[in-house]
C-alpha cells in the first residue's frame, strides 16, 4: 500500500472500571501533565457514575502508547479522573435525577450490588501504537472535531509536551502579571494564547521570517516538532530572556500601546514591530544599547510606519498570510537596519522609569515655567548639560519640561 495511504495501527479493548483503576493506580495509563486541568464539578461527575450504574455506555476513551509501553490519555481525560476520583471516594454523589437515593454517598457508602455493578462496567479503548506518536497532533485534531474542541495551541500543548514546553509555559505564568497582561491587553492568559504568541516569535527567529512559506499554526507546529524533544533549558531560557529585554524595551521607551489597533491587540503589528528588535538581541549581545542609543529616531520610524498605508494594508486581514507576513516584518526591519547604522556608544534616551522618577524628585514642576506638569506623558526629559557636549544620560543632568517648553527653549 502507498505510504501516504497507510492506515494508523490501534487496537480496541474493553476494561471495567476495577481494572482501569489498577491500570491508573500502577501508572499504566496515566494523565499527563500537559493536559488541560480537570474541570468536571461534582454534579458533572455525579451524573457520569449514575450513568454507569444504569449500564449507558460512555464515549471511547482514546490513548496511545508512549515508548515505553505505558498508555497516555489522548481523550477522556475528564471521564477517566471522575471515575477514579468516586472509586477513591474524593467525593459524594450529589444532584442525581434518576437515582436520588445515592446522593450524598462516596464509593465506600453504596450497597455491594451496586458497587459491583459500577466496579464492573466496562469502557471501550481505542489505544494507538506507540509508531503513531508523530501523528498524534493529526489524532488529536480529529477526535476533538464535534467536541468541544481544543484549538491549535492547546491540542500542541498536548502533542508536544516535554521540558522545553513545561518550561515555556512556567515562565508564562511567572511574567504573565507583569509584562504579558500588559503587552496583550487581556486580564488573563485564555486558552494558551500567551504561549501561541511567544511561539509564533521563536518560530519566526529559529527559521527566519524570510523564509516563512506556511500558515502561522503550521509554522509554529514544525518549530515545535524541532524543539520540544530538546533534554535541556538553555534554548527556552536564552528565548524567555531575549523576550524579557526586548519586552523592558517597549514598556520602558516605546510603550505597549503601539501594538494596538483601536484599542485592541494587533497579532500583526506585535511581529511586525517585536521580532525584528527581538532578534537583533538575541543575535547581538550588545544591541540593547545600540538599540537605547537610537530610540528616538527608532519610536519616531514606527510612528511614521502606523501611519503609512502600505504598512496597513500588510497589517489588516489574515496575521498568517505568507506576503502580508514578510513585507510587514520586512518594513520595520529595513528601518531598524538603518538606524542602527548610526548608533553610537551613547545613550542618549532616558527611559520611562527615569522620567517618572525625575518627576517626583521635581514634585512634577516644569523646570522652564515653574507650572505643574499634570501628566508626564506630555512632558520630556531634558539634558541640563547638552548631550552634544558629551553630557551623561542619568538623573543628576536631566530636568523635567512640559514639550512646549523644551520646543520653545530648543527653539530660542
Amino acid at each position: 500500500m502507498n505510504k501516504k495511504f497507510e492506515k494508523i495501527g490501534y487496537q480496541q479493548i474493553t476494561p471495567d472500571i476495577l481494572t482501569i483503576s489498577n491500570y491508573i493506580k500502577r501508572k499504566s495509563i496515566y494523565i499527563p501533565s500537559f493536559q488541560r486541568e480537570f474541570i468536571y464539578d461534582n454534579s458533572k461527575s455525579s451524573k457520569l457514575v449514575e450513568s454507569c450504574i444504569l449500564g449507558i455506555p460512555l464515549p471511547p476513551i482514546y490513548l496511545i502508547k508512549d515508548s515505553t509501553g505505558k498508555s497516555q490519555v489522548i481523550d477522556g481525560q475528564q471521564r477517566l479522573t471522575s471515575l477514579s476520583k468516586f472509586y477513591n471516594n474524593e467525593f459524594e454523589l450529589k444532584n442525581l435525577k434518576t437515582l436520588p437515593e445515592l446522593n450524598c454517598k462516596k464509593f465506600e457508602d453504596l450497597d455491594d450490588e451496586i458497587k459491583t455493578i459500577f466496579e464492573e462496567t466496562s469502557l471501550t479503548f481505542f489505544v494507538f501504537d506507540y509508531q503513531n506518536e508523530d501523528k498524534k497532533f493529526d489524532i488529536f485534531e480529529r477526535i476533538n472535531k464535534g467536541a468541544i474542541a481544543l484549538n491549535h495551541q492547546e491540542i500542541r500543548n498536548c502533542v508536544y509536551h516535554g521540558l522545553f514546553n513545561d518550561t515555556l509555559k512556567k515562565n508564562i505564568k511567572d511574567i504573565s502579571k507583569n509584562i504579558l497582561n500588559k503587552m496583550f491587553k487581556s486580564e488573563k492568559n485564555r486558552r494558551m494564547k500567551y504561549e501561541e504568541n511567544l511561539l509564533w516569535i521563536f518560530s519566526l527567529n529559529d527559521n527566519n521570517w524570510r523564509n516563512y512559506k506556511r500558515s502561522k499554526q503550521k509554522q509554529i507546529d514544525d518549530y515545535m516538532q524541532k524543539v520540544y524533544k530538546l533534554e535541556d533549558t538553555s534554548e527556552i531560557d536564552n528565548l524567555i530572556k531575549t523576550f524579557k529585554v526586548t519586552a523592558s524595551i517597549f514598556s520602558e521607551y516605546i510603550g505597549y500601546d503601539i501594538f494596538l489597533k483601536g484599542n485592541k491587540f494587533s497579532e500583526t503589528l506585535f511581529d511586525a514591530f517585536f521580532l525584528p528588535i527581538f532578534q537583533c538581541i538575541y543575535k547581538e549581545k550588545n544591541c540593547k544599547q545600540k538599540l537605547l542609543n537610537v530610540m528616538s529616531q527608532l519610536k519616531n520610524e514606527i510612528e511614521k510606519l502606523k501611519n503609512n498605508q502600505e504598512f496597513e494594508q500588510y497589517t489588516n486581514g489574515s496575521s498568517g498570510n505568507k506576503e502580508k507576513v514578510i513585507n510587514r516584518i520586512k518594513m520595520f526591519d529595513d528601518k531598524l537596519f538603518e538606524c542602527l547604522k548610526n548608533a553610537d556608544k551613547r545613550n542618549f534616551n532616558f527611559s520611562n522609569i527615569q522620567k517618572e522618577e525625575l518627576a517626583k524628585k521635581n514634585n512634577y514642576i516644569c523646570s522652564v515655567c515653574g507650572q505643574k506638569i499634570i501628566d508626564i506623558q506630555y512632558a520630556e526629559v531634558d539634558h541640563i548639560i547638552p548631550y552634544s557636549k558629551e553630557g551623561e544620560t542619568n538623573i543628576e543632568n536631566a530636568q523635567m519640561l512640559h514639550k512646549y517648553c523644551n520646543r520653545r527653549k530648543n527653539n530660542d
